[in-house]
C-alpha cells in the first residue's frame, strides 16, 4: 500500500487514489509489486484511477 512512509511528496488524497487503483489491480489478479510499479509508471499530477490502471 502507498503511504507517507514509503512515498514522498504526495497528498493524502493522492495516496488514497493510488491505493484505490492498487486495490483494483490486485482484484484483477495483479500481484502488489507489479501493480505498484504500474501505478508509479502511470502517475501524473491530476491522474484518475482509469489513468493509473490502464
Amino acid at each position: 500500500m502507498f503511504n507517507a512512509q514509503n512515498t514522498k511528496g504526495f497528498t493524502q488524497d493522492q495516496l488514497d487514489l493510488m491505493n484505490e487503483a492498487l486495490n483494483a489491480l490486485i482484484a484483477a489478479g495483479w500481484d502488489e509489486d507489479n501493480a505498484s510499479d504500474k501505478i508509479n509508471n502511470n502517475w501524473v499530477d491530476g491522474a484518475t484511477i482509469e489513468d493509473l490502471v490502464k
